[in-house]
């Protein structure tokens, strides 16, 4: 029976696509009626961060087998999503402006269950065989 514990900080720095220092602007007339759409990076996006737990238990009752379970958390900050950031200067008049930016705050947890066993105990002809549940 093993058990292991680990605390770690992590940090993802955005994409270039999501922040370089570019902009897509297209700009449609039909008779009297002008849409107005962009597409930009966001040079000013922060790395996304965070503080991880993990807990997990690993127990091998035989040689050719293993149950394991294990649990996580993650406190996140500063994650990317896309939004339409229309009426931010310059693009005021525009339709729409989508554009990576930062979110907020946000948790996750989880919980994770694994089974293992080779198939060779059953049958000399499954030699070779793992059953593998998660």
């Amino acid at each position: 029976m093993i058990l292991r514990a680990a605390v770690s900080r992590s940090i993802a720095r955005p994409g270039i696509e999501a922040a370089g220092p570019w902009q897509i602007i297209e700009i449609e007339v039909e008779e009297e009626d002008i849409e107005r759409v962009a597409e930009r990076g966001n040079p000013d996006l922060e790395p996304l961060e965070t503080t991880n737990l993990d807990i997990r238990w690993d127990y091998y009752p035989n040689g050719g087998s293993l149950i394991s379970a294990g649990l996580f958390y993650k406190d996140i900050s500063g994650y990317f999503l896309t939004a339409n950031v229309v009426g931010e200067p310059p693009f005021q008049d525009f339709d729409e402006v989508i554009q990576t930016i930062n979110g907020g705050d946000g948790e996750l947890f989880g919980f994770e269950v694994n089974y293992i066993q080779q198939l060779s105990s059953l049958s000399e002809s499954l030699d070779g065989f793992i059953l593998d549940a998660n």
